[in-house]
């Protein structure tokens, strides 16, 4: 998923570790990485999804229009992670989940070559491969896990 670098605040959805109201900021004034997406096209993306729903929810839409299989390295999200720590740790919360569950993320998530080059701003976070059976099929470090997210179209998610 790709990370955009902002000069005066660093990655758009970063908040400094002492600053909680830094993090409601990147909350209510996303910074999507927008400027990415060509970015990623040019370095041979074969699928994007913008990631708002949650990560591994919208993962799996890959997953399922893709017919592959998605393994997540939880190692790999440590610049996604530890920003919220300070914050989740007060709410008792593991900030994994946030990121792996979380929505409103406005990051891009894409699927590129092993041996693409990245471009400047974008992390590895995991890998894809053909699903053996074309069911689709979400990972994280190896282990089945569920897709929780937004579904608009799930009637338990709905107003």
């Amino acid at each position: 998923m790709p990370v955009p670098e902002h000069a005066e605040t660093g990655p758009a959805w970063a908040a400094p570790e002492d600053d909680p109201s830094a993090l409601a900021a990147s909350q209510l004034r996303p910074l999507p990485p927008l400027h990415l997406g060509p970015d990623l096209a040019a370095a041979g993306a074969t699928a994007m999804i913008d990631v708002s729903d949650g990560l591994l929810k919208d993962a799996e839409r890959v997953a399922r229009a893709s017919g592959v299989a998605i393994d997540v390295d939880s190692s790999l999200l440590t610049p996604l992670v530890e920003p919220l720590r300070r914050a989740a740790t007060f709410v008792d919360e593991d900030p994994l989940e946030w990121v792996l569950h979380g929505g409103e993320d406005h990051g891009i998530l894409a699927a590129l070559p092993s041996t693409a080059d990245l471009p400047a701003g974008a992390i590895a976070i995991g890998s894809c491969g053909e699903s053996t059976d074309r069911a689709p099929q979400i990972s994280v470090d190896g282990r089945p896990r569920d897709q929780r997210g937004w579904d608009h179209f799930a009637a338990k998610d709905r107003v």
